[in-house]
């Protein structure tokens, strides 16, 4: 271990030694992959059940060379679907063969298990889920050692601890889903840049556009990176003649703009690359994510939205409701990482005497990719707390940098706090309390809501809660019964978080519900329904939380303390209801 680790000196806190840097970069790799990628098959967002139909279609468009058919969707999503199709060929490569053209999230669950299937659904999306866990894994790695040549060692790897036991984090990077893996894709990307500004080695110009590439082919808010880089490149140019009086405009423009057209030329190739169907339709996805993404910034959800106690019927939360994503960050993010930022800019006067050089220019680039990717999200009618991910390792980081310099200034102030055990327990108390919140909502992730906000009791009032979690569990408990492969069942997100577990049949609750009478018909004569928490805070459909309203389910479960799902038992209504109507009749004779 590095002696200067026990040294009386103020300020900067020494790096540790490269045995002990070896051991806590182990710990951090374990703290990313371990809790993302336990329990993949235990339960399902109703999205994935989207996206692994994609990946099917991907995977037979490349098997087939119809590379068309690897344009699914406008986001576009080609890195899930490729984590997909990496599912596909470790479960099931004899997909290819299986004769069919394009597949449906319906048809996939119901016709091909007819054609002697030998893998489930749940088994196929987690295959396609550990995929995407290791690449979320690969990228918050990378961006660790980019991050260390900026702030150094201990803020960088508090940061990232913080980062990879951030359960809402978690919970969104270990899914057949875009948004987690945007956000660290886009971290790579920019803090590849970053060293590349500071220590103008090619190589890490060459990561960032990977990282910029590949978060483009997830979603298009990684678009949002091109703005960033290029104030970036223009505060430069403009640092550049400021520093060293009049100098020539090519040479200005050769040191700054020059690499970031580069950096935007080979994230383009990535993107060209990896994406088939740009080698034969191009004109026709640039002009289908462009144009969707603007209808996306206008447009809201098919179906009404909760928020703050009201209800949005349109599902479209306006400009006006400025506060959203910061107030769901608040709800989303942990305490520890709260109060680092608080500590970050408490201590912002003080970080050039403890960190490297250009320390705080490279907080305010990471700064302004937090104020931007906010301030554009914002300015769209569709909202969701997880589309503003990106966002979270970013603040994580910074949150990293402020508890650093409070156990520097601490260094400087209090002799005692100069020792090794000193900086450890502090940082172990870092690690344990951000495990803790980790371990209580493992492995329903997404159940986590701020403590210091009310948690997830207080959570109902503000927030809209649930996104398939505790379907598996009603799932199982309904395949628990003698008779579970004869019951019909109707479900919110009922093909996918529900139908992957269920042994029996499903119908599925949706929004227009109450307008279908045929439905309404099958649903009053089915076996068991089950209704969904953010069904209530939302109030759909209304005939059918009418019908209920009434009667106590059979069963509900729970998750961080509160009702997920109810299950009612619509054999027992009908017959209730029946004697009911007997009673009354009788007594009006």
């Amino acid at each position: 271990m590095n002696t200067d680790f026990h040294s009386t000196i103020t300020g900067r806190l020494p790096e540790p030694g490269r045995l002990f840097q070896g051991i806590l970069i182990v710990l951090l790799g374990l703290s990313i992959f371990l809790p993302r990628v336990l329990k993949l098959d235990h339960f399902v967002t109703p999205d994935e059940n989207l996206w692994l139909a994609r990946s099917a279609n991907f995977y037979l468009g490349i098997a087939r060379s119809n590379f068309e058919m690897t344009y699914q969707r406008q986001h576009p999503g080609v890195t899930v679907m490729w984590a997909g199709t990496a599912g596909f060929l470790w479960r099931y490569p004899e997909f290819r063969g299986s004769g069919v053209e394009q597949v449906t999230p319906f048809t996939l669950e119901h016709y091909l298990p007819t054609q002697d299937w030998p893998v489930t659904m749940i088994e196929l999306l987690a295959a396609g889920r550990f995929f995407m866990v290791l690449g979320s894994s690969i990228a918050l790695l990378f961006a660790f050692f980019l991050a260390k040549k900026l702030f150094g060692f201990w803020p960088v790897w508090v940061g990232m601890i913080l980062i990879a036991l951030d359960p809402f984090q978690i919970g969104n990077t270990r899914l057949l889903h875009l948004d987690g893996l945007l956000g660290n894709l886009m971290l790579f990307s920019l803090l590849g840049f970053l060293v590349y500004r500071l220590e103008r080695k090619p190589i890490y110009l060459f990561l960032s556009a990977i990282g910029a590439g590949l978060s483009w082919l997830t979603k298009s808010p990684g678009f949002f990176l091109i703005p960033v880089i290029g104030l970036l490149a223009i505060y430069d140019l403009v640092t550049l003649r400021r520093r060293n009086g009049t100098i020539k405009w090519n040479i200005g423009l050769a040191h700054s703009i020059g690499p970031a057209l580069i950096w935007g030329i080979l994230g383009l190739a990535v993107f060209v690359t990896l994406f088939p169907a740009m080698w034969r339709i191009p004109e026709d996805i640039i002009r289908a994510i462009v144009v969707r993404a603007l209808d996306y910034a206008q447009e809201g959800h098919d179906v009404a939205i909760f928020f703050n106690g009201i209800v949005f019927p349109d599902g479209n939360v306006g400009w006006e409701y400025w506060y959203f994503y910061p107030l769901t960050y608040l709800w989303r993010s942990t305490p520890l990482t709260l109060l680092g930022l608080v500590l970050a800019i408490i201590g912002l006067p003080g970080i050039r005497r403890y960190l490297p050089g250009k320390a705080a220019e490279n907080l305010a680039g990471i700064s302004l990719m937090v104020l931007v990717f906010t301030l554009v999200m914002t300015m769209g009618g569709k909202k969701f707390d997880r589309y503003l991910l990106p966002v979270y390792p970013l603040l994580g980081l910074i949150s990293g940098v402020g508890w650093v310099l409070l156990l520097a200034n601490l260094r400087e102030r209090w002799k005692f706090t100069r020792s090794a055990g000193f900086t450890f327990l502090l940082l172990g108390v870092v690690l344990g309390l951000q495990l803790t919140a980790v371990i209580r909502t493992y492995p329903y992730y997404l159940t986590y809501y701020n403590p210091l906000l009310g948690g997830s009791q207080r959570a109902r009032e503000v927030m809209q809660i649930g996104w398939g979690e505790g379907l598996d569990q009603a799932a199982r408990y309904l395949n628990s019964k003698p008779n579970a492969r004869d019951l019909v069942v109707f479900s919110w997100y009922g093909q996918g978080p529900f139908s992957y577990f269920f042994e029996g049949s499903y119908r599925v609750i949706h929004s227009n519900f109450n307008d279908e009478m045929e439905l309404w018909k099958d649903f009053v004569s089915a076996d068991y329904a089950l209704i969904y928490v953010h069904q209530l805070q939302r109030r759909v459909p209304a005939d059918a939380l009418d019908y209920l309203g009434p009667h106590e389910p059979e069963h509900i479960i729970y998750l961080e303390g509160i009702e997920y799902v109810w299950i009612y038992d619509l054999k027992e209504i009908r017959s209730r209801m029946t004697a009911q109507s007997s009673q009354k009749l009788f007594l009006f004779q």
